[in-house]
């Protein structure tokens, strides 16, 4: 697994859209999650397998 430099987060009305991609800016992360199902808590857990990956 290359490593992530750059995450972004796209807001939209239904859904967060997570993208990440190398120093590069080949893309290497991308994740559609409902916003019903994102809490503080999840996102700290995102945040953390972030950093699991680039290990």
């Amino acid at each position: 697994m290359k490593e992530v430099s750059i995450i972004g987060v796209d807001l939209a009305k239904q859904v967060f859209q997570l993208h990440g991609a190398t120093s590069e800016g080949e893309a290497s992360l991308k994740a559609l999650k409902p916003k019903q199902t994102i809490a503080t808590s999840r996102m700290n857990r995102f945040t953390q397998k972030v950093k699991e990956l680039q290990s």
